[in-house]
C-alpha cells in the first residue's frame, strides 16, 4: 500500500511538471522560440506542443516502468517499449513524405499513446494493484487546482505583457509561472494535510 500511494504521489508530480511546461509552451512557446533559434520555422509552435503533449504520458509513465523496473519486472514493459519504438519508426517514416515534419512529430507521439496507455498502464496497473479510479482521484486530481492556477497567470501574462524575445523576458515570465504553480501546490498539500 505504501509503495502504492508513493507511487502515485511521484507520478501526480511527474504530471504536474509537464503539465506545467504545456501550458507554458502553449502561451509562450512562438516567444521561447523566437529568443532560443533567432529563426521562423514553419509549424514549430505546433511540433513543440505535439512533442510535449507526448511527454503528458510519457513522463509519469517513466515512474511507474522505474517501480516495475525496481520490483524486477523488466521483461515486459521492456517488450513494450520495443513494441513502442517499432512503431515510432514505422509511422515516423511513412507520416514523414505526407505530412513533414509535424509527421514525424506525430509519429513519435502516437505509438507513445497507444503502447503506454494501452499497454503499458493496464499492465502495470494489474500488476502494482492499483484501481483504475486512483488515477483520477490520487494522480491527476490533486494537480488540477495548481494547474488552473498556471493557467490564469499564463492567460493574464500573455494578454496583458507585451511578449518581447529575450532571455531576460522568458526566465521573468517562468519564473512566475513556477512561483504560482509551487506556491498553489504547497498551499493545497497544507490545507489537504491540515484538514486530515
Amino acid at each position: 500500500a505504501e509503495l502504492r500511494d508513493l507511487l502515485c504521489r511521484a507520478a501526480g508530480l511527474a504530471w504536474l511538471l509537464v503539465m506545467g511546461f504545456f501550458i507554458g509552451a502553449s502561451f509562450f512557446g512562438p516567444t521561447l522560440l523566437a529568443t532560443w533559434v533567432h529563426k521562423v520555422y514553419p509549424q514549430r509552435h505546433t511540433i513543440l506542443l505535439v512533442l510535449l503533449a507526448g511527454q503528458l504520458v510519457g513522463t509519469p509513465m517513466k515512474v511507474v516502468t522505474s517501480v516495475l523496473f525496481g520490483m524486477g519486472d523488466v521483461r515486459r514493459p521492456s517488450l513494450f517499449y520495443v513494441m513502442e519504438a517499432l512503431a515510432n519508426f514505422a509511422l515516423s517514416l511513412s507520416l514523414v513524405y505526407g505530412v513533414g515534419v509535424i509527421g514525424v512529430a506525430l509519429g513519435t507521439v502516437l505509438p507513445l499513446y497507444l503502447v503506454e496507455l494501452g499497454l503499458l498502464l493496464p499492465y502495470a496497473m494489474k500488476r502494482l494493484e492499483i484501481a483504475p479510479r486512483r488515477l483520477l482521484t490520487d494522480v491527476a486530481g490533486p494537480q488540477l487546482t495548481p494547474l488552473v492556477a498556471l493557467l490564469g497567470y499564463s492567460y493574464l501574462v500573455w494578454s496583458r505583457v507585451p511578449l518581447v524575445p529575450g532571455w531576460g523576458n522568458m526566465i521573468a515570465i517562468a519564473a512566475g509561472g513556477g512561483l504560482v504553480l509551487g506556491a498553489t501546490w504547497f498551499v493545497q498539500q497544507k490545507m489537504v494535510s491540515w484538514l486530515n
